[in-house]
């Protein structure tokens, strides 16, 4: 389950700093399959992150494990080709074949470990990624619709108030 509220005790770093470098990607304008590509090979070499349950993870394959990463952390990217709302993709039905190309069926191959990723992901890590290069013109607009986290908007705030 996500933090509520994060602090710097409870910030994962490592992961934070997978998520700022894809925030980078996502103002760049890449699309999910660029992505997903730049996830994959960012993440070849990392061990999955902890809030990965190790169960989920131990002996899968790193590239299925990016994808569910990267698949989960699109959906809740702020994006302003997605008028700053996370991203939706199609998830396969149980019987399906799975997103992550194996051939087997999605419930059992990645379904485990994409619900793993989704409710590990915080929405607020991506939102105080991006906050900072949303125009502050847009900004207000995005509060009045409650779509920031109160969160890094008080992170964003107080960066604005040092300045």
């Amino acid at each position: 389950m996500s933090d509520p509220t994060p602090t710097e005790a409870t910030r994962p770093a490592a992961w934070i700093t997978v998520v700022d470098e894809a925030a980078a990607q996502a103002r760049e304008g890449v699309e999910y399959p660029g992505f997903e590509a730049w996830m994959v090979a960012r993440l070849a070499a990392e061990p999955p992150p902890a809030f990965l349950p190790p169960e989920v993870t131990e002996g899968v394959d790193p590239r299925r494990i990016a994808i569910a990463l990267a698949r989960a952390l699109w959906r809740v990217m702020p994006t302003e080709f997605n008028d700053y709302r996370g991203h939706s993709l199609p998830e396969p039905g149980r019987n399906e074949p799975c997103f992550c190309g194996s051939g087997n069926k999605y419930k059992h191959c990645c379904e485990r470990l994409f619900q793993a990723a989704v409710s590990g992901v915080n929405p607020e890590y991506a939102w105080e990624a991006m906050l900072p290069t949303i125009p502050p013109d847009v900004v207000p607009r995005l509060v009045a619709q409650g779509r920031v986290p109160l969160w890094p908007l008080g992170e964003y705030a107080m960066d604005l108030a040092e300045d």
